[in-house]
């Protein structure tokens, strides 16, 4: 197995191996403003909890409609189980049987490459632009077909316990790996979310924008990044600039529990959207 050309293809994976970082979010809403601002998008719901495919108001496809795990196990055509939404994208849904599909893949040939072969290939040759694949948040060999799929990540990572554990986790146990196969694999972004206490003292939020600044430095996004001086002005209370990272805002997820939507069709005005633009312009650029 190998991919060492250019690993630009139009698509990313949302990942990180550990549930609660704000993947199905970060992934539904990057996909939205990729496919205003980019070209014709698809998101692909790895997560056989299906969190995104419900989150959008599709939870009675999620029951008893097709998704991806009938495009790669029962080869339906992968056009015939897209939806189509009134938003800036379109949805390949998560079902159910997706949590079988690892297991089922241990019997395939090719079994890491179902997903691009089956799936990415087709569709960005065909009518997208751009697709943005949710993983699940686990290791398992969907995650290996996804990272294989689209060669790009973007992980999310929370202040508190176990969250630069889950970063480190991926990048060792599973990009690493694939990348000694010979795939070439480009980590587009670490982004902090869901940040809310103040960084004037010792909390987990700074902590956590600490130890990303300076361990990950080359993978931090714009609107992520510290430096030492505005360390300084943080602390003498002279910093003037805007709060970094991702923070919490109650219409990020009420615009999925009260209307099934994305953040710019439920707020267009919320402070937080140019984050997602931000994403969205580093995987036009370098997916």
């Amino acid at each position: 197995m190998s991919f060492t050309e250019n690993p630009q293809n139009g698509a990313v994976m949302v990942a990180i191996a550990k549930g609660g970082f704000g993947k199905t979010t970060i992934s539904l809403n990057l996909a939205d403003r990729l496919g205003r601002n980019y070209g014709k998008t698809l998101y692909v719901d790895c997560d056989h909890n299906g969190h995104g495919t419900a989150f959008t108001g599709y939870e009675e496809e999620y029951q008893t409609g097709k998704g991806i795990y009938d495009v790669i196990a029962e080869d339906a055509n992968p056009e015939d189980v897209v939806i189509e939404t009134k938003w800036d994208f379109d949805i390949l849904p998560a079902t159910p049987d997706l949590g079988k599909l690892s297991q089922e893949l241990n019997s395939y040939q090719f079994s890491h490459t179902q997903l691009k072969n089956q799936v990415v290939d087709p569709l960005l040759e065909g009518e997208y632009d751009h697709v943005v694949i949710d993983s699940p948040g686990e290791r398992n060999k969907v995650m290996d077909n996804a990272l294989i799929a689209t060669r790009s990540v973007i992980i999310p990572v929370m202040p508190g316990a176990g969250g630069l554990s889950g970063v480190k986790r991926i990048l060792q146990d599973q990009i690493l790996p694939v990348r000694n196969e010979g795939v070439k694999v480009d980590i587009l972004a670490i982004t902090p979310n869901n940040l809310t206490d103040r960084i004037d003292q010792d909390r987990a939020d700074r902590r956590l924008l600490e130890r990303l600044n300076e361990n990950f430095p080359e993978y931090v996004p714009e609107y992520a990044r510290i430096t030492d001086e505005d360390w300084k002005a943080i602390d003498n209370g002279t910093y003037d600039g805007e709060l970094p990272g991702i923070r919490k805002r109650d219409a990020i997820s009420d615009s999925f529990d009260k209307a099934n939507q994305p953040l710019a069709h439920f707020a267009p005005s919320n402070d937080q959207l140019k984050h997602f633009d931000n994403l969205a312009s580093l995987v036009a650029e370098r997916a």
